[in-house]
């Protein structure tokens, strides 16, 4: 009866079929492939269905060029997404600390891979992340996460695919729902699990090159050994856990076939998840009011200190703040254009173009709002002198305490065929391209102002390269601490730079007892910025006294 009908009014019965819940996951057509082979035929070679299901219940936005795909190809993907899904809902059990699933074709890592491209490639539908909600898969990640982190010999969790993975995956699924109804035992358990790759800076790469260096790619010609004197080579100091500062070298460790085609993809940075997961179980709790503070800045006239309207309003920016407009750790935010390129492009340090477009201009303009965290030096540098973890290593052991942090950034551009500010000469012996200066020779904001245009804030993270990124050869940074702020808080000034190779945002904070030296990325939406704060003196080619912050950017925008 049914394939009396003309092909396509049964293409559409098979489409309603497949999809008879609109918010549910895929009925299989598999069944009806083996029920004669003139409807396994009309499956099979038809140009449409596979990718009117496939566009039906997962994101299509994310990458230009879907238009010109064969049935082929969306058969496959809708395949591998599918065959992930079903793996997660079967609750797979995973052998001890390997790799391998009882039961399953896929490795672990296979299964990651899978899931976390899938959430690269979620749009501002959802769709990825609703399908990822159905089977489960937040909740089996976090399992994952309190029962099989692996960790080396040593007792340090190990940065290996399968850690990051999950710490990315994780990070990607959270809600602001979700974190605040954790309870408190799992909260801290987790904490504790992640809490080395957040202040572990001697042990883990924080970025994707070492920020020493500002002009990338480095040099063939430039080697870490000391064996080969013949040769330009960095003098790296070795440390009980291992040669610092941290070069990623990764090879792409499995290549993803996307839609039939072979893509290669690099880990991301598992200290950067670690971040995102710690800070936000940390901003589910509002500062703290001291007793006598004045209750407004107006009553506490000159006097420098927080009043009770200062904590209010820091504890406003929370987890993003009220309809995520506020400033702290964004959450549930989709991945970014940026986050892509460098999955791509980033993998080795020797490798890749000086300037990438991966930062957008004009992200930076505008009010940022977060916190640091800091440890107590002796105690970060007892960590430093010994291979071993201990297992009672604790925010309480390490006496981490949160400060506040507050700036206004203004964004300067210059494109191709403008002058560009004279950089830092490199510095061979120490292989220091003027970290402690942000990367200026005799800076000020002035000489920008004669050569750049100012950039106003962007509106979001872009899918596709924007315009207002092509042919920008350097970004320049100019920060202060708006007054109230600044009579609350401390009166800062920043002034820093882009990294083009990276996107990596690096700003020097002066003002108060020390400087600071800040870098990090961009994050989701292009609203969040992770990264290290590092005091701004000494050598940079050893450890130093350094931490974890974030920020959010406010959005000042008038609500209509």
């Amino acid at each position: 009866m049914l394939l009396s009908l003309p092909q396509e009014l049964v293409e559409i019965v098979l489409f309603h079929y497949a999809c008879a819940d609109d918010d549910g996951r895929t009925c299989s057509l598999r069944p009806l492939e083996l029920t004669c082979r003139a409807l396994r035929r009309v499956i099979l070679l038809s140009n449409d269905l596979a990718a009117r299901v496939f566009r039906a219940k997962f994101a299509t936005s994310r990458h230009a060029g879907m238009e010109r795909l064969t049935a082929a190809e969306w058969r496959y993907q809708l395949a591998l997404y599918e065959g992930a899904l079903a793996c997660v809902q079967r609750r797979p059990v995973i052998d001890g600390n390997s790799e391998h699933m009882a039961g399953e074709t896929m490795s672990l890592d296979e299964l990651l891979w899978k899931l976390y491209v899938m959430c690269h490639d979620d749009d501002e539908s959802g769709a990825n992340r609703r399908q990822l909600d159905i089977v489960g898969t937040y909740d089996w990640i976090q399992d994952l996460i309190l029962n099989h982190l692996n960790h080396s010999a040593n007792g340090w969790p190990a940065d290996n695919t399968t850690n990051t993975l999950l710490l990315w995956i994780f990070w990607f699924l959270t809600t602001k729902e979700r974190i605040l109804t954790e309870s408190p035992s799992i909260s801290d358990a987790i904490v504790k699990l992640i809490l080395p790759f957040v202040v572990g800076h001697f042990r883990y790469a924080t970025a994707w090159a070492p920020p020493n260096h500002f002009y990338l790619p480095l040099s063939s010609q430039v080697v870490l050994s000391r064996r080969r004197l013949n040769q330009i080579h960095y003098l790296s100091v070795e440390t009980p856990h291992g040669s610092f500062p941290k070069y990623r070298q990764h090879l792409p460790k499995w290549n993803h076939v996307f839609f039939g085609r072979r893509m290669n993809l690099t880990e991301p940075l598992i200290t950067i998840a670690a971040k995102l997961c710690y800070f936000v179980r940390r901003e589910c709790f509002a500062y703290r009011i001291p007793i006598g503070l004045p209750p407004t800045r107006a009553q506490a006239g000159s006097n420098i200190g927080p009043t009770l309207e200062d904590i209010h309003e820091l504890n406003r920016h929370l987890l993003g703040g009220p309809a995520g407009r506020g400033g702290g750790t964004r959450i549930g935010c989709n991945f970014s254009r940026a986050e892509w390129e460098r999955l791509r492009n980033c993998a080795d340090p020797w490798q890749g173009a000086p300037h990438t477009h991966i930062y957008t201009p004009g992200t930076m303009s505008g009010l940022w709002v977060g916190r640091m965290s800091i440890p107590v030096e002796p105690r970060l540098a007892e960590m430093l002198s010994t291979a071993e973890l201990n297992p009672a290593t604790s925010e309480m052991s390490l006496g981490m305490i949160t400060a506040p942090m507050y700036m206004r950034i203004e964004e300067l551009v210059s494109r191709c065929g403008a002058p560009v500010l004279p950089s830092t000469t490199r510095l061979r012996s120490t292989f220091d391209d003027g970290m402690f200066n942000a990367y200026f020779q005799c800076f000020t904001f002035r000489d920008a102002r004669e050569v750049y245009t100012s950039t106003p804030p962007s509106q979001g993270a872009s899918r596709t390269i924007p315009r207002r990124a092509q042919g920008v050869q350097d970004v320049v940074l100019r920060g202060t601490t708006d007054s109230r702020h600044a009579q609350a808080w401390n009166d800062y000034s920043y002034y820093g730079r882009i990294r083009q190779w990276d996107g990596m945002v690096t700003l020097m904070r002066v003002g108060g007892p020390t400087s600071l030296f800040l870098y990090g990325y961009i994050t989701g939406d292009g609203r969040g910025l992770v990264g290290n704060w590092r005091i701004g003196t000494g050598e940079v080619g050893v450890p130093s006294y350094e931490g974890a912050f974030t920020m959010g950017r406010v959005d000042e925008t008038p609500i209509a």
